[in-house]
């Protein structure tokens, strides 16, 4: 298993623990205007949730670009593996995330 899959499963194993009752979420930063960008994802607009399969996803904003300070590139990359790992995660589960329609992934 490469290193980033293991560092992906090892992220995961520490946000949502195996029976975990905490729903699932995706962690974004938010740019003031209505853009949610999902690390991992893409970005989505106005909204608190995403459609995953059956269920809804919970969008969670835990960086605010609104004042121009932009998340490092560390934190980026943090987001992203969180984020990915709950992707995988939801797949695996039978709720994949169908990307966002107006913006690929960065």
């Amino acid at each position: 298993m490469g290193s980033f899959a293991l560092a992906t499963l090892l992220m995961f194993a520490l946000v949502a623990p195996a029976g975990s009752s905490q729903p699932p979420e995706l962690l974004s930063v938010y740019d003031g205007w209505g853009t949610h960008y999902i690390p991992g994802f893409g970005k989505v607009s106005g909204t608190g949730s995403v459609q995953c399969g059956k269920i809804q996803v919970s969008v969670r904003t835990v960086e605010n670009s609104e004042e121009g300070l932009q998340p490092s590139a560390e934190r980026i990359h943090e987001l992203r593996a969180t984020n990915t790992a709950t992707l995988a995660s939801l797949a695996a589960a039978g709720n994949a995330c169908p990307k966002p329609a107006f913006s690929a992934e960065a």
